[in-house]
């Protein structure tokens, strides 16, 4: 998403209006490290408030953030959390590029 920033300055220091388009083929399709950090602060605060529904015993602390990338230019991140109860059952949810935001999956 950076290149955006690049063409928005430029338009407006030009005084043209911008018009979106699709990132250059130079731009590797991942996800940003603000991506990163919005989810992780994300899922953070949904553990701290939630309990598993298998067993009603709280999230674990630890979180892990795994990024997956496929051929047609698109990306998920993969966050896996289990509960503190004594089977440790364990959740994930999938993060994805969703137009201009991201969409934040549920537990699974």
């Amino acid at each position: 998403m950076d290149w955006m920033l690049l063409n928005t300055i430029c338009s407006i220091y030009l005084g043209v209006p911008y018009v979106p388009q699709a990132p250059p083929a130079w731009v590797e399709a991942r996800p940003t490290e603000t991506d990163l950090w919005i989810t992780r602060l994300t899922y953070e605060f949904v553990v701290d408030r939630s309990a598993c529904d298998k067993c009603q015993a709280p999230f674990g602390r630890r979180l892990r953030l795994t990024e997956s990338r496929n051929g047609s230019g698109t990306w998920w991140i993969t966050v896996g959390a289990r509960c503190r109860g004594w089977r440790r059952h364990r959740f994930t949810a999938l993060v994805t590029e969703w137009g201009d935001g991201l969409r934040f999956g549920e537990w699974v």
